[in-house]
């Protein structure tokens, strides 16, 4: 019986450790885990197995632990190259290339590592000192690749790759690329011939020491796709050069010409282009125009700084021999302040040249006019066969073309300079402003301009009387505004420092200036009027908007000033041609609340709110407007606050918005413009009184007419008389005429109600002698009464 219980203990825990050994990290989670054979127990009826604590806690344990699913890190990345060593050899016109990579693949399976985007000329590709399987044309995750590694993981290799390219060694600059596979970090050594000078190697650092009439170049190259080497190779010895012709060289000149008429100054920009036949050179002459300096000189191997002789020619040396084509780029200038004068074409001569031919191009950038007095050697050309060498320095419109064969012209200008005038150095596109009023009569106004800078310094604006600055922004940072005092005739200003636009291609791109103002007022009660008068700036705006709100429980009557309303009231039960005055009050607009407004983000429109329509930016600042609220209204109102910091940048405030929203608009606000606003209100009840006005004199109309029409109906047509007729239509018309024809922007029925009350008691006074005849038939009547006999 023991010999059968300590069976079936050694079976149970087999069958537990090769669980668990299935479940090791160990293993590949790729492949299906090996099936575990579980021994035949034998049948022992009636027996009973006795087991000590700590051999059943060791049963439990490893049977808990091959029952927990195995959790297993997905790497973030497939594989790495994570270092690479390059070994570049220059040997005559070959360029070898050795490259060893630590490659590594985290992920199981086959992985795809592209090594090239483009094909290499491989001359041996290892993998582990093996032959690396590499594929062609394969399309990774990345891109397409034309040549990538295929290998099964995980695991870590080392990959060997060398390539082959030729190398020019013709005299002057030279160049080799080789693409190279996309690793983080990668060191490079180059060897080659010490007579190499100028040696780079692009997006790398080196460093170089000579032994042997070998130069080798160590350095730390950038992470890149391309290997770009760049060498000169001087013609120092005779026999690395090949062989002379007997005849002397022939050298022939192109030169682009780009003449430019500035404010203070005359500059002639030249592209030279040289071609060097039957023998190489080494310098080039140029004889520049009589009374220009040399401003700029760049070119291939140019030794040293050259500069002009008294007489003007200046002479150019190359540090290789030239023989083909080499460019020059040549500034010369000069000043010239005068009005009005005559001008030689400054055009530099090429000496010792076969020909001398080009194209010139003259162009204005300041407010000159120029017209030719003479030419000579010279063919008029369109501006559009001009070469590219000449519009790609051009800075503005090119007004004269000429083509020429021969060195032997002469071409006279004539300029005239006109004074300039003065032009707008800043704008304001738009002008936004949110203005919330209290109950006690205060306000606090949110101004964003939206403007563009060219050389402005400051933004002016005249504030209502007594206002305060209480936060100003400039491209959604703060900064600090200053104060220029009054002086004679010139009230206060408030000067806010401005930031110079960045250009967006021939536009300077706009920016927002933020303007936060409080202004004192006195309490709002009863029937009355509310002037608001708005910051005025020193720069003129193309539109302002303004929305405004009027505090709670106030009925506005009425809306005046300098602005148009965008949105009329909204209209309830009526056509709003006809009930004006009848019209619903706008929805009132409170505020969020404060767990909302902490969760709003800070920040105003951007560029792509800027470009859409003007009513779409004002409701999206109104919005920023709502969401930046922090609560400002204490039950006091808001008093008169003292004075803040000095020179410290502002903290930003915002005003809850409630209230009755009024938007106004207003175009092309010219500088220093004033803006007022002035909003008629009263108490609440007066809107019910005169809705109920309204309404009992359409009652009333309605009840004439159809009283008349029953009295035509039972046969009395004294209604039919013109004279009755007549005003009683006219009283219909007016009601209705009035409010459509009359310009009023507010209640125009209540003008309509009046004016056909006014027909109606002429009518009564002219037509039927109304109070005076019924007063003396009423008395006549009582005085009969009196005396009957």
């Amino acid at each position: 019986m023991k010999a059968a219980a300590f069976l079936l203990l050694c079976g149970l825990l087999a069958a537990t450790s090769a669980a668990q050994a299935g479940g090791k990290s160990g293993a590949d989670p790729d492949e299906t885990p090996a099936a575990v054979a579980i021994p035949d127990l034998p049948d022992l009826p009636g027996a009973a197995l006795t087991v000590t604590w700590d051999n059943l806690k060791q049963i439990l344990e490893e049977a808990l632990r091959a029952r927990v699913p195995r959790v297993e890190e997905t790497a973030p990345v497939p594989y790495a190259l994570s270092q690479a060593r390059y070994q570049a050899v220059v040997d005559g016109k070959t360029l070898r290339l050795v490259g060893e990579f630590d490659l590594s693949v985290f992920k199981a399976g086959w992985v795809v590592v592209p090594l090239f985007p483009e094909a290499a000329s491989l001359a041996e590709a290892t993998l582990d000192g093996a032959p690396a399987p590499l594929a062609h044309a394969v399309e990774t995750p990345e891109g397409s690749a034309a040549q990538a590694l295929v290998l099964r993981g995980p695991g870590r290799h080392k990959l060997r790759l060398v390539q082959e390219v030729r190398a020019p060694a013709e005299p002057g600059v030279n160049e080799a690329l080789l693409p190279l596979p996309p690793a983080a970090s990668a060191r490079i050594t180059l060897e080659l011939p010490a007579r190499y000078s100028d040696v780079e190697v692009a997006n790398a650092s080196l460093e170089r020491t000579a032994a042997g009439g070998r130069a080798r170049y160590q350095g730390t190259l950038g992470p890149g796709t391309e290997l770009h080497l760049q060498y000169t190779l001087p013609a120092e010895k005779q026999e690395e050069v090949q062989v002379r012709p007997k005849g002397p060289p022939k050298v022939f000149a192109t030169l682009n010409t780009l003449v430019s008429v500035e404010e203070a100054s005359i500059r002639s920009i030249n592209q030279v282009e040289f071609e060097v036949r039957d023998a190489p050179v080494t310098a080039f002459s140029i004889q520049l125009p009589k009374g220009y300096a040399l401003a700029e000189l760049s070119g291939t191997g140019v030794v040293g700084a050259p500069e002009p002789d008294d007489g003007g020619l200046l002479r150019v040396p190359v540090n290789f021999e030239v023989k083909g084509t080499y460019n020059l780029r040549l500034v010369a200038d000069r000043t010239l302040e005068d009005a009005s004068f005559d001008l030689d074409l400054p055009l530099p001569r090429a000496q010792g040249v076969e020909q001398q031919k080009g194209h010139i191009g003259v162009q204005v950038t300041s407010g000159a006019e120029i017209t030719v007095q003479a030419a000579r050697g010279v063919v008029g050309r369109d501006f559009s066969e001009l070469p590219q060498a000449i519009a790609s320095e051009a800075r503005g419109s090119i007004m004269l073309a000429f083509g020429y064969r021969k060195a032997d012209l002469a071409v006279l200008l004539h300029v005239e300079r006109h004074s300039p005038m003065p032009v707008l150095d800043a704008a304001i596109d738009q002008a936004n402003l949110v203005l919330q009023l209290t109950p006690e009569g205060h306000s606090v106004s949110q101004a964003v301009y939206l403007v563009r800078n060219n050389n402005r310094q400051f933004l002016r604006l005249r504030l209502p009387d007594k206002s305060q600055v209480w936060s100003t922004r400039v491209n959604n940072r703060p900064v600090k505004p200053s104060l220029e005092v009054a002086r004679e005739g010139r009230p206060a200003e408030v000067l806010v420092p401005l930031e110079r636009s960045t250009r967006s291609g021939s536009e300077l791109a706009p920016y927002d200036v933020e303007v936060i103002l409080y202004s004192p007022g006195e309490a709002i009660s009863g029937l009355g009027r509310i002037d608001v008068r708005l910051p005025e700036a020193d720069l003129p705006a193309s539109r302002m908007e303004v929305s405004l709100f009027l505090p709670e429980r106030r009925f506005r009557l009425g809306v005046s000033g300098d602005f148009e309303e965008e949105s009329p009231p909204e209209y309830g039960y009526f056509p709003s041609f006809v009930l004006g005055g009848m019209a619903k009050q706008p929805a009132i607009y409170r505020a969020e609340p404060p767990a909302a407004i902490a969760a709003a983000p800070a920040g105003y429109p951007e560029e792509e709110t800027k470009s859409k329509d003007m009513g779409a930016r004002q409701m999206a600042l109104e919005k920023k407007f709502d969401e930046r609220i922090q609560q400002a209204q204490a039950e006091g109102g808001l008093g008169l606050l003292p004075a803040s910091s000095v020179g410290t940048l502002p903290a930003r405030f915002t005003l809850p918005r409630s209230g009755q929203l009024i938007r106004l608009t207003r175009l092309i606000v010219l500088p220093g413009a004033e803006g007022r606003v002035r909003v008629f209100q009263g108490p609440p009840w007066i809107g019910t009184f005169l809705w109920w006005l309204t309404a009992l004199g359409a009652l009333a109309m309605f009840w004439l007419w159809a009283r008349h029409l029953y009295r035509t109906a039972r046969g009395d047509w004294k209604f039919w008389e013109a004279r009755r007729l007549l005003v009683l239509v006219a009283v219909s018309v007016a009601v209705f005429a009035v409010p459509t024809l009359v310009p009023l922007r507010d209640y125009p029925i209540f003008m309509g109600m009046w004016f056909a009350l006014l027909i109606w008691a002429g009518r009564q006074v002219f037509f039927r002698g109304w109070p005076v005849r019924h007063l003396r038939e009423y008395l006549r009547r009582k005085k009969t009464a009196k005396n009957p006999a």
